[in-house]
C-alpha cells in the first residue's frame, strides 16, 4: 500500500519547506526529480515504512514548497544540507535521488560528505544530456519564460517536451520551474561529481526508460563507486513505483551492509 502522510512544514532560511518523516531507524532522505514532488515516493515509502526512517522533501518550486533558493547543483546541495539541519538530522544518512534528483543527491554527497553515508541513484540523469533534453535551448527558453509577452510562446514547447517524456500530470508553473532549473543544472558537472564520489552507491535503471537513454544509465553505473546494481525492464522511468518492492528490498540490504 502507498504511504501518503500529511506533509509537515519546516523553515529553511525563511522558506516554508514541505516534507514527510515516517518510521524509525536508519535515515533515508528521498529526493524527487524535476518536475516532481515527495508524493513520487509514495509506493517506495509503503515498502520501506517498517524498515527505516524515510524523509521525503518537496524541493523549492515543487509540490507544496514555494519557489526560493538557487537552482544550481551547489545551491540545491546547500538546501538539502540545511534542510537536514532544520529537522535535526546531523548523522550521515543514505540519500536517494530519482531522475534529476540523482544529480542533487550526488552533489550533496560531494559538497557535504559528512552528511552522506551511502547513495542511491534511481533512474538518474547522467553526465550528458539525455534524449528528452536534446535540441532544447534551455537557457534562452528559461529567459523567455520570465518575459510576460513571450511566456505564451514558450509554454507549448515545454508542454511538448513534457508529453514526449511522459510527464503529463504537472501544472504549467511546475513545468516552467523545471525549465528554469534544467537551464542552470550542469550535467557535465554532475558527471564530474560522480567521478569524485567516495561513498557506496546503489544504481537502478530501466532499459526501456523513455527519458534517460539506456547507454547513459549504463555509463553512470560504471562510473559510480561499488554498490548494488539493479537493471530492470518493463517499468519505464518511474521505477520507484513499478519496482518499489525490489528497490525497497535492495535499500534495506544496503542499509545493513553500511551498518546503519
Amino acid at each position: 500500500m502507498p504511504s501518503d502522510p500529511d506533509p509537515r512544514r519546516v523553515q529553511v532560511r525563511a522558506l516554508p519547506v514541505a516534507y514527510t518523516d515516517v518510521g524509525r531507524g536508519p535515515v533515508i532522505l528521498a529526493v524527487h526529480g524535476i518536475p516532481g514532488a515527495l508524493i513520487d515516493y509514495r509506493w517506495l515509502g509503503g515498502v520501506l515504512r517498517s524498515r527505516c526512517r524515510l524523509v521525503r522533501v518537496d524541493l523549492p518550486g515543487f509540490g507544496e514548497t514555494p519557489v526560493g533558493w538557487g537552482r544550481s547543483l551547489g545551491s540545491r546541495a546547500r538546501f538539502l544540507a540545511e534542510f537536514l539541519d532544520a529537522i535535526g538530522i546531523d548523522a550521515p544518512c543514505v540519500v536517494v535521488g530519482h531522475s534529476m534528483g540523482g544529480a542533487l543527491a550526488t552533489a550533496l554527497a560531494v559538497h557535504h560528505p559528512d552528511r552522506v553515508r551511502g547513495l542511491g541513484l534511481l533512474a538518474s540523469v547522467g553526465g550528458r544530456r539525455h534524449r528528452s533534453l536534446q535540441g532544447l535551448p534551455l537557457l534562452p527558453l528559461s529567459w523567455a519564460a520570465d518575459v510576460p509577452g513571450l511566456r505564451g510562446l514558450v509554454l507549448p514547447r515545454v508542454r511538448a517536451f513534457a508529453a514526449a517524456s511522459g510527464l503529463l500530470a504537472f501544472t504549467d508553473e511546475a513545468l516552467l520551474e523545471t525549465l528554469r532549473c534544467a537551464a542552470r543544472i550542469s550535467l557535465r558537472r554532475h558527471g564530474a561529481h560522480v567521478r569524485a564520489l567516495s561513498v557506496p552507491t546503489l544504481v537502478a535503471w530501466s532499459s526501456d526508460d523513455p527519458v534517460i537513454d539506456v547507454d547513459i544509465s549504463e555509463e553512470l553505473a560504471r562510473a559510480s563507486p561499488p554498490g548494488p546494481r539493479l537493471h530492470f525492464t518493463g517499468c519505464g522511468h518511474y521505477l520507484i513505483k513499478e519496482r518499489a518492492r525490489e528497490i525497497g528490498a535492495a535499500l534495506s540490504s544496503f542499509l545493513e551492509e553500511l551498518q546503519l
